[in-house]
């Protein structure tokens, strides 16, 4: 758990202020996490392989390297970053 103290002579203001842009912060993620979601399944469709197969192998050196392998990787990688930060965000107290 993440606590955020606001310190302000405008303190219920700027708390929701706050919250406010913590919550459309969770929502850009959320929709990115989806995006991501559904690029990863494009390319477990084409190659006939989950992504947590592909990149097991991928870090093994045994896909090679052609663009869409590395656009494969990158796009997990992503999605790993993302779904950290909204967890971060979703643990984030806002209090007073």
């Amino acid at each position: 758990m993440t606590e955020l103290v606001i310190k302000s002579d405008y303190k219920e203001q700027v708390s929701s202020l706050v919250k406010s842009a913590l919550e459309r912060e969770k929502k850009v993620i959320s929709s990115s996490i989806e995006t991501s979601q559904k690029k990863l399944r494009d390319f477990e469709k084409r190659y006939q392989l989950s992504t947590a197969d592909f990149f097991a192998k991928y870090q093994k050196g045994e896909m090679g390297d052609g663009a869409d392998i590395i656009d494969w990787a990158g796009e997990y990688k992503m999605l790993l970053k993302l779904e950290d930060d909204l967890k971060k965000l979703e643990e984030i107290i806002v209090a007073g």
